[in-house]
């Protein structure tokens, strides 16, 4: 079976490159927020449970999992200006990893919601 190709031009070139950056500086954004809540949870003066102290592990290594996915993300962006008639296929690459890191805020979230109602 024959592979059609398509290639962005330079205008969605420059956009998708943008949208890297973009995503590169919310990657860190969100991991400097993972490791702040994990210093915080472990800092305070409050005596933790074993279920707290899980909880807040599971928060981190879903915030860290969704950097990881962002990161990915935007390589996957990069890739696609930098290929010729790979593009869609980067695209789609880039666009799961992007969905994988809003499932890993979700869960990072939903985790350090729980501590506060386990904690109460």
């Amino acid at each position: 079976m024959d592979q059609q190709h398509f290639e962005f031009d330079h205008k969605q070139n420059a956009e998708l490159e943008e949208l890297s950056g973009k995503s590169r500086i919310a990657a860190i954004a969100i991991g400097l927020l993972v490791v702040l809540d994990v210093i915080f949870q472990f800092s305070s003066t409050e005596a933790s449970s074993w279920l707290t102290s899980l909880l807040a592990i599971a928060s981190f290594l879903a915030g860290a999992y969704s950097c990881y996915a962002l990161i990915c993300s935007s390589q996957r962006l990069s890739k696609a200006t930098q290929t010729n008639g790979q593009d869609l296929r980067h695209l789609f690459s880039s666009l799961q990893y992007f969905e994988n890191c809003f499932i890993g805020l979700a869960l990072a979230i939903f985790f350090h919601l729980s501590i506060h109602f386990v904690s109460n």
